[in-house]
């Protein structure tokens, strides 16, 4: 039903606003300048009315990107993949480290049920792609170092036809795509998945959770803003320490970081089944909302931690998020895209991060039952 009144809602005003042809691609020998998308530039009246103006100026604008060509990377293909919306491409470099190239504009119609793939439903989701900083995945791996959390540090390229390519090249040829390790790991070990390690952990298999270094991990995904942060988007490794054996976690899949929307139709799924959609607002309120995906990783990979943990490490993360580290985080975004947003982005993130502890401690009394 909620669909349906969507749909039906999208269909009496919603006007047209995807591209129907590429802008040109200026390539510079190296280089190549492109938008992340073409598909959300110029939206009509009612468009930015029932989606929101979004980040669509960041979609659109072109940037100078490095090209990537495979046959000169010194790497070969594994195999393709994706998820419900990305398209990836698994590649090995000469000692065989597993690579992913992820494409950075989205195919929501993998994720959309088929019989709403005919209905306005589809342009709904294809706007809210707009949303998401098409950038953040940069902007976030520079924090996430600066906090001592491992998490992959993606490159952003321009992906040439190649003959190496070979089918691949339709999907991913003239395209803007993220390069990154598929297992950023502290000591290069292969990672599990969170429903293996609890498994591992409920017949009494697995090792320790760090929890305080998953509640740093939690803690940025507060100040980005991030609300998709179920237990698929994590991973899990090893460390000895001690004479003990511990799992880490490693954050994944940064796409609704610094999510920011506004128009009615967002409005609308907020109040009333996606009540998570709060935004990267200038305050941290609402974090229960905000979290709700990730009420049950937390109630169990938290479920150690004391409040005195929780004040300590909170505390300590505000600390190594100063100002010179957020300036540095936004300066990681291509130029073009530091003229359209960042400093808006820096002053967000600052606020947000100077109202964390009280908003953070009331979130701690909602998952500790406390």
């Amino acid at each position: 039903m909620r669909y349906f009144i969507i749909s039906l809602i999208i269909f009496l005003f919603t006007d047209t606003a995807v591209a129907k042809t590429p802008g040109p691609t200026k390539n510079l020998s190296d280089s190549s300048v492109i938008p992340a998308s073409v598909h959300y530039s110029k939206p009509g009246f009612f468009t930015r009315l029932l989606y929101g103006t979004n980040y669509r100026a960041e979609w659109s604008q072109p940037v100078r990107l490095p090209v990537f060509q495979l046959s000169r990377s010194g790497m070969t293909i594994d195999r393709a993949g994706g998820s419900r919306q990305t398209n990836s491409l698994y590649l090995r470099d000469s000692m065989q480290v597993e690579w992913v190239l992820r494409s950075v504009d989205k195919a929501v119609e993998r994720g959309i049920p088929g019989l709403l793939q005919a209905t306005p439903f589809l342009p709904y989701k294809k706007q809210q792609i707009t949303a998401a900083h098409p950038y953040a995945a940069v902007l976030v791996a520079s924090l996430a170092q600066s906090a001592g959390i491992t998490a992959a540090s993606p490159v952003y390229y321009y992906v040439a036809a190649d003959e190496a390519l070979g089918i691949h090249n339709e999907v991913f040829a003239g395209k803007m795509c993220m390069l990154e390790k598929r297992n950023p790991t502290k000591n290069g070990s292969a990672t599990e998945a969170t429903d293996s390690v609890l498994h591992k952990i409920n017949v009494g298999q697995g090792y320790p959770i760090l929890q305080h270094s998953v509640l740093r991990v939690r803690l940025l995904d507060m100040l980005l803003g991030d609300w998709d942060r179920h237990a698929g988007n994590f991973a899990w490794s090893t460390l000895d320490s001690g004479g003990q054996r511990f799992y880490y976690v490693i954050p994944r899949d940064r796409d609704f970081a610094l999510y920011s929307t506004g128009g009615l139709l967002p409005a609308l799924a907020k109040i009333s089944f996606e009540p998570y959609l709060i935004g990267f607002r200038k305050k941290t309120k609402n974090l229960k909302k905000l979290n709700k995906k990730a009420w049950d990783f937390d109630k169990f990979f938290l479920k150690d931690l004391t409040r005195a943990d929780w004040e300590n490490t909170t505390k300590h993360f505000v600390a190594q998020m100063n100002d010179g580290v957020i300036d540095a985080a936004v300066k990681s975004l291509p130029p073009e895209i530091q003229k359209l947003s960042g400093t808006l982005l820096s002053a967000t993130l600052k606020e947000r991060r100077d109202t964390m502890f009280e908003n953070v401690m009331r979130y701690y009394h909602f998952i500790s039952g406390k």
